[in-house]
């Protein structure tokens, strides 16, 4: 069994990671189970990409290897089978071009092309990833045992993408990705859809209660290129 420590913006972030990655890898015939480092179960601590990123600037890399990952250890005795596998950092793409976002990379001069498309803003997602975590690419952040996971354009894509009834789930911004995942909501309450909604559903036990009923026949793999790159990369630890 691989136990990955996931460090993610926010609750139902991690329930789809968790719910449909671990489904994913019973059916790839590996038992791969994600546990929450951050946020906080009990909401104790603040949520959020900036969270994520400065988690990572505050945890550099030899001192979270030796913190959480087995193998490594910061004293002489520590009980390794609490360690982790693998650490998994994960943020959005819909965060591209929001002010805050934008003057906290400009502040570590990290500079990233314009995205022109969902790939694109992967891309940009991934760069800053890399470059807060200390890594030159992905390939060296695996050997670290270390997967940067990023979302286009939010985990409600990965449920869209399981539930295979919008097109391009990944494409999605903003008021349609709102409308889209409004209508997915609805459907699994036996509800009509309704044209506009003014904001997504973020409350936990209905992100569970749909994550499990969408993940017992299906799971984004195929409909999220994204989602489908995160699997690969775990695959390959």
């Amino acid at each position: 069994m691989m136990r990955i420590g996931v460090v993610c913006e926010g609750q139902t972030d991690f329930l789809a990671i968790k719910i449909f990655l671990e489904r994913e890898f019973v059916g790839l015939g590996k038992s791969v189970i994600f546990d929450m480092i951050q946020p906080a179960y009990d909401n104790s601590l603040p949520s959020g990409w900036p969270q994520v990123l400065l988690w990572l600037e505050n945890n550099e890399l030899p001192f979270r290897s030796a913190l959480y990952l087995k193998g490594d250890s910061l004293f002489a005795v520590e009980d390794d089978d609490a360690k982790y596998d693998a650490l998994l950092f994960q943020i959005d793409s819909d965060i591209i071009g929001e002010a805050s976002f934008e003057a906290f990379v400009k502040k570590r001069s990290i500079l990233y092309t314009p995205p022109l498309n969902n790939f694109g803003r992967g891309n940009a997602i991934r760069h800053v990833l890399l470059s807060i975590s200390g890594h030159a690419s992905d390939a060296v952040s695996l050997r670290h045992k270390e997967v940067m996971a990023l979302i286009v354009e939010s985990s409600e894509a990965w449920v869209l993408a399981a539930e295979n009834i919008a097109n391009n789930p990944e494409e999605l911004i903003g008021q349609p990705l709102i409308n889209e995942f409004g209508a997915l909501v609805a459907r699994s309450s036996g509800q009509a859809p309704k044209a506009d909604y003014s904001s997504i559903n973020k409350t936990t036990k209905t992100r569970e209660r749909i994550c499990n009923i969408i993940a017992k026949t299906s799971t984004p793999a195929g409909r999220s290129h994204h989602y489908d790159e995160v699997v690969q990369k775990i695959a390959n630890l």
